[in-house]
């Protein structure tokens, strides 16, 4: 059986107001390695964002 990995809960509530922040409201989210991958789609693409956290602070967003 494999486990489920869940967006650490502080990381998630960080994600969703940067999200709320910059006007998006439909998109997904999950761990990625070493970061919160979220994926917001565009007219036919996807933006991919990568959320990285380094003890407990935001640290980087690197747009795909």
């Amino acid at each position: 059986m494999i486990a489920v990995q869940e967006v650490n809960e502080f990381e998630r509530l960080v994600v969703i107001e940067e999200m709320r922040r910059n006007g998006y409201d439909d998109y997904t989210m999950q761990p990625g390695n070493g970061c919160v991958w979220v994926s917001v789609p565009r007219g036919g693409y996807s933006l991919e964002m990568y959320y990285i956290f380094r003890d407990g602070c935001l640290v980087d967003v690197q747009i795909d």
